[in-house]
């Protein structure tokens, strides 16, 4: 099928191929070409073009049928110059064949192994079929965002040499520490069940059908009174019994063990050859670990490679509706890599900092590079001029059966706003506490990098003994608005249970799974923990504040506050109340 959208400069043509990786498994792939590079070669009107790749364990466009019109206007940059675009399907999902693994593991096998598979050799593999069965210049590009985002960052280390550049944008990386499943080992309740409901279920694969959900939430109930009093246990119960292998590894792996460490790709990225831009959200409510943690590992093991990174106040995905990310940034880099135009770009750290609620704004978009930021980076390098404010004692008691809302109002879905969400309703609250860490700020106050936490605290039951308590701890920093907003700048959680875990260096070898402790009654424990980095402006005349709290409901999971060996197990029973007190000497440690 040959078709042209307004803003499809060339006639596009379609194909469906099966590509054999070297275990004799084919892969779908739809293959989008300019009509005049499609025809052959002693016909062809226009010169050899560049292929960008995205892997994909999502639909790629319209099986069997449909064409150019698949394409989607947010890779016009790509279209407008006539680009060859593959979209294909990641092993073992929709029409591809072979067996699907989450976040399958990197290190099974080398680049030029002839039979062991895992997603870098797959990605070597196409990329070798394409460079053969394709009109191009010898060199690919691959970006892929969310979980297509893990995929291109498996495919960075694959060794090709047409590979010239990847970019990670928003990649899951690792759903225990950070990304979508689990923030420090908290379940991220709203996002998983909503989202695992679907996507864990059997793939049926080769098939152009997406599977049901077996979510059980009305579509117009409010989710903080649907899941509210539901244990854990019976809220899993159906998918673990379905069964849904994805629910099953929640539960079965509560800790950080061998099964999520080895599904985190960061520790395998040496070596890597293209160049690498890495695209991260300010305000993205699921993959904000990801991105910062990825800059950091290629940096770390690469020096000499070319890596990129951009940061800007999007949600998830939202730099792809952005002009000014897609033509100031993305396609000169691509341009430059995949066909020697124009000039290797002087920056290496490319920010737009937040400041004001909501999405995309920041007039002027306001791009901040190493000139600006000195010795700063988004990274977990160490920035300078850090800032430790002391936390006020306080103590608060946290009742599992009146959590504190994640945000104000009614919601029928877990809403992208409660990243940038005004915070008064909370503060409002007995179960939590509210500090201005410094009050009607003289001059601006720029702060980029990571944000860390070190809380020193007691918990004790309200009612019936128990010997052995658990607890989580949020933390939230606030700028204040001089008309009394609240704006959540960044936010967290930290169960307890983890106070004793050494911290994980994500770029290092596997560290022996750590064993969760109990919180004894009314015995000091101190827990320390970072949030995602910030690139945030706190404007002149605001105050810069924060909040603690037990509960984030329901966007985390509500701990039992009895500690328990795999608190997936909890049931009614487990559940009690605890009064929560935050001890002298904790601090919150802000760029």
């Amino acid at each position: 099928m040959v078709l042209r959208k307004p803003w499809l400069p060339f006639h596009y043509t379609k194909r469906e191929v099966l590509i054999p990786m070297r275990d004799g498994v084919r892969l779908y792939a739809a293959i989008y070409e300019p009509r005049e590079l499609a025809q052959s070669a002693a016909n062809a009107s226009s010169a050899p073009k560049p292929i960008v790749l995205v892997r994909n364990p999502y639909p790629v466009g319209t099986y069997g049928y449909g064409g150019p019109g698949d394409l989607s206007d947010k890779i016009r940059c790509f279209t407008e110059r006539g680009y060859i675009i593959v979209e294909q399907n990641v092993r073992g999902t929709y029409m591809s064949e072979g067996e699907f693994e989450d976040c399958r593991p990197l290190g099974g096998a080398s680049p030029a192994a002839t039979q062991a598979t895992d997603e870098s050799t797959d990605a070597f593999d196409t990329i070798d079929w394409l460079i053969a069965n394709t009109r191009n210049n010898g060199s690919v590009g691959i970006y892929g965002v969310s979980y297509p985002g893990f995929y291109a960052t498996c495919a960075a280390i694959c060794g090709h040499p047409a590979l010239k550049i990847v970019s990670p944008q928003a990649p899951v990386t690792d759903w225990w520490m950070g990304d979508d499943a689990h923030h420090n080992g908290a379940l991220m309740l709203c996002d998983m069940y909503g989202f695992g409901a679907s996507f864990f279920r059997p793939k049926g694969n080769p098939t152009p059908d997406s599977a049901e959900s077996l979510s059980e939430i009305p579509e117009d109930a409010d989710l903080y009174t649907w899941f509210r009093g539901k244990p854990i246990s019976d809220l899993l119960a159906p998918f673990v019994a379905a069964p849904l292998k994805g629910f099953s590894d929640i539960v079965d792996h509560p800790n950080y063990d061998a099964f999520w460490q080895e599904r985190n790709p960061l520790r395998h990225l040496k070596g890597v050859r293209p160049a690498m831009l890495v695209v991260g959200g300010l305000y993205d409510a699921e993959d904000a670990w990801g991105p910062e943690h990825t800059l950091a590992a290629l940096r770390q093991q690469n020096p000499e490679t070319d890596v990129y990174g951009v940061f800007g106040p999007w949600t998830h995905g939202g730099w792809r509706k952005d002009p000014d990310f897609l033509e100031r940034i993305e396609i000169p880099i691509f341009e430059y890599y995949l066909e020697d135009k124009g000039d290797k770009p002087a920056w290496r750290d490319m920010l737009i900092p937040t400041g004001e609620p909501g999405e995309n704004l920041n007039p002027g978009k306001e791009f901040l590079t190493e000139r600006e930021l000195g010795q700063t980076r988004m990274g977990r390098q160490t920035s300078t001029g850090r800032r430790s404010f002391a936390i006020n004692s306080g103590r608060y008691i946290s009742d599992p059966a009146n959590p504190v809302p994640y945000m104000e109002g009614e919601s029928p879905w877990r809403d992208k706003a409660y990243m940038w969400g005004d915070q008064r309703f909370a503060s409002a609250r007995p179960d939590v506490l509210t500090q201005v860490l410094e009050s009607d700020l003289k001059e601006d106050y720029l702060a980029v990098g990571p944000v860390h936490v070190e809380l020193k605290f007691s918990v004790s039951p309200v009612q019936d003994p128990a010997p052995a308590l658990d607890v989580d701890l949020v933390v939230k920093l606030i700028d204040v608005a001089p008309d009394g907003t609240q704006a959540l700048v960044r936010g967290n959680v930290c169960p307890a249970r983890w106070r004793n875990a050494p911290a994980f260096a994500p770029a290092a070898p596997s560290a022996p799974a750590s064993a969760p402790a109990p919180l004894a009654p009314g015995v000091p424990a101190t827990l320390s923990f970072d949030m995602a980095a910030i690139c945030h402006r706190f404007a002149a005349g605001h105050s810069v504040a924060l909040q603690i709290q037990s509960s984030w409901f329901p966007l985390v999971a509500m701990n039992p506050q009895t500690f328990l060996e795999n608190p997936y197990t909890a049931t009614a029973k487990d559940f009690r109340p605890v009064k929560v007190s935050i001890l002298a000497g904790s601090s919150i440690i802000l760029p």
